[in-house]
């Protein structure tokens, strides 16, 4: 029979031999775990260890068949009488008997507090990260589209002053305070949406089922009305009627920053953007993929990945479309989708490019 060596010591003593089978436990066990000795007396250590723990146990055990004789420092995580999880730092020893290992004496110190702070302390700098990245994002989103806002507007203004140069002051032309109108609404709405970002969580729980055809329409309109000095023209292909993304409001800005981007980068006279919208089954999950063409001076290839990265302002490179374009991708990823970008002609990079956006369908 195995004796502890003092019923009186603070840390937990067991003894178990090498099937696991309790021998005997001290006073400190019964009085942290909860139950009486006998509970403990020839049941299984692996009763009272966490499921995620008994990997790691049985392959000490298997040591210890083979003849491993040395001591051991492990962490161990077991439960108490009433389901608790108690965190324990074990420095197990085996007992040799005629040169063969006969059991395991296993002193234990409760360190469940320690690893709450451990923990607690992790939990906090994942938040502060989270926190830091959120505010990144907002402030990329809001800068990026009230540039594009405020160079629409700067565009309408020009025209007018053209305009108010050829006719009667007090002869406003009504088509150019529109589009100025319509570049403040936008503004309004680009604080909403920040605002209530900033009040959600950084996984975006808030989503709801978005009917994309109507949005689609209107920021073609948006984008049609932004540009009133460039000749744009949209073909929209779909067999639906109706389809429905699961999304929120941001799903309107990240369209019209891609549309954005294919006018400003197109030196064409003529400008063309196409889209194309179908249904598709993947890994079992109802998808819808929207593919954006136009004729635009194109991406290398070299670039296809960059561009969506989050990367410093730099003309020469980029011209500040990389920027945009990696809210765009943070956005999607958001939803459980996908972006990713192709040339419009295969081998031809400067035909221009086609967008390519898997979103779950509602």
């Amino acid at each position: 029979k195995y004796r502890l060596l003092s019923n009186n010591a603070k840390d937990l003593i067991y003894v178990h031999d090498l099937k696991g089978k309790i021998l005997d436990v001290n006073d400190a066990v019964v009085s942290l775990l909860g139950y009486e000795k006998e509970n403990f007396i020839g049941e299984n250590v692996n009763k009272f260890v966490d499921n995620k723990q008994l990997n790691g146990l049985n392959k000490r055990v298997k040591k210890r068949f083979s003849g491993d004789k040395n001591s051991h420092l492990y962490e161990l995580e077991v439960k108490d009488k009433y389901g608790n999880l108690v965190y324990l730092e074990v420095n197990s020893v085996a007992i040799v008997k005629n040169e063969k290992i006969t059991a395991i004496h296993c002193v234990a110190r409760d360190i469940t507090e320690r690893k709450r702070t451990e923990e607690a302390l992790k939990d906090s700098e994942r938040k502060y990260k989270l926190a830091y990245s959120q505010a990144e994002f907002y402030k990329d989103l809001f800068a990026h589209d009230i540039r594009n806002i405020l160079q629409a507007i700067s565009s309408g203004l020009q025209i007018m002053e053209i305009s108010l140069n050829k006719v009667k002051k007090n002869n406003y032309p009504l088509e150019i305070i529109d589009i100025i109108k319509e570049q403040i609404k936008r503004g309004h709405r680009l604080v909403s949406n920040i605002k209530k970002l900033s009040e959600m969580d950084i996984e975006f729980n808030y989503l709801e089922p978005i009917n994309l055809l109507p949005l689609l329409n209107h920021v073609i309109l948006n984008v049609k009305n932004s540009f009133p000095d460039r000749k744009i023209s949209f073909t929209l292909d779909n067999q639906e009627k109706s389809i429905k993304v699961v999304a929120n409001e941001l799903l309107e800005d990240l369209f019209e920053n891609i549309f954005i981007n294919a006018v400003i980068h197109n030196n064409n006279s003529q400008i063309k953007i196409d889209i194309n919208i179908s249904k598709l089954n993947k890994n079992h999950k109802s998808l819808i993929e929207i593919e954006i063409s136009d004729n635009a001076m194109g991406i290398k290839d070299s670039r296809k990945e960059e561009i969506f990265n989050r990367t410093p302002y730099n003309k020469d490179k980029s011209d500040g479309l990389g920027l945009g374009l990696s809210l765009v991708k943070r956005i999607i990823e958001f939803y459980n989708g996908e972006i990713w970008v192709e040339n419009k002609v295969e081998s031809d990079y400067t035909r221009g490019s086609k967008f390519v956006i898997i979103l779950p369908e509602y």
